[in-house]
């Protein structure tokens, strides 16, 4: 039995000290979802309605936006420069290299009907940082609307996409930022047929 533990001990202790890292293969084992940043390493992190940064070592923290509710969530694009900050009910874009902030989108200014709610989600950016596009969802207990919007930084465009009877779970960037596309899920009358299209979303 002593013999046993002692074997035991030592295959546990080089499994989780000596045994040599697993090899990752870069971009194979990395997920679709993962974008790499260009970035000096900053810290960024959420308390309450403000967004900070500190350097690793601690130093240089500093206050990069300043709400008024609380910060759902943060998503900087794929070259560093922006950052688009997302509240219970606004999404903001800052620039980080010229440290200001513009207002993209608010669930204040549509109105708001009796007990109705609403959220903005489903942030992509494109991968050339050119675009990006987001959903606004609103709802009451009787009814529910949901809408797509592109944004394109250079003027400050925003577009809504036509949107489907259905709602659109998984938007998708090609490699040049020039078009989105999302699934279509579909289902023949009295049949047990599934059919899934790739509709595509031309911005220019």
């Amino acid at each position: 039995v002593q013999l046993l533990i002692a074997v035991l001990t030592a295959y546990l202790f080089w499994v989780h000290y000596i045994k040599p890292a697993e090899f990752l293969n870069i971009p194979g084992d990395i997920i679709e979802q993962t974008f790499w940043v260009k970035s000096d390493q900053p810290i960024y992190f959420i308390d309450g309605p403000d967004l900070l940064t500190v350097k690793a070592n601690g130093k240089d923290k500093a206050f990069l936006f300043e709400g008024q509710d609380p910060i759902r969530e943060y998503h900087i694009s794929p070259d560093g420069k922006h950052m688009l900050i997302v509240t219970g009910t606004d999404l903001f874009l800052l620039d980080l290299v010229a440290r200001s902030t513009l207002s993209v989108e608010s669930l204040k200014d549509q109105g708001s009907q009796e007990g109705q709610k609403g959220v903005i989600d489903e942030i992509h950016w494109s991968k050339d940082s050119r675009f990006f596009a987001y959903e606004v969802s609103r709802w009451t207990s009787f009814s529910s609307v949901n809408a797509v919007f592109v944004y394109q930084l250079e003027g400050q465009v925003k577009k809504a996409v036509t949107n489907p009877a259905r709602k659109i779970k998984r938007l998708y960037w090609d490699e040049a930022g020039e078009n989105l596309y999302y699934l279509k899920f579909e289902t023949e009358d009295r049949a047990e047929i599934h059919h899934v299209k790739v509709v595509k979303i031309p911005l220019q």
